[in-house]
């Protein structure tokens, strides 16, 4: 598979005072913003349960 553009990095929530947490979100399209979207989202969801 060629990688035709960087993938993007997002720090952790805000208020997240546990362990470093990795989350990849593979999209077919060029969109760092969605992407950052629906990771924050996953994660609000995950640790929030």
């Amino acid at each position: 598979m060629k990688r035709s553009s960087p993938g993007c990095w997002r720090g952790p929530l805000p208020d997240w005072r546990g362990a470093p947490l990795a989350l990849v979100i593979a999209l077919e399209e060029n969109n760092p913003h969605l992407a950052e979207i629906i990771g924050e989202k996953l994660l609000n969801v995950a640790l929030n349960q």
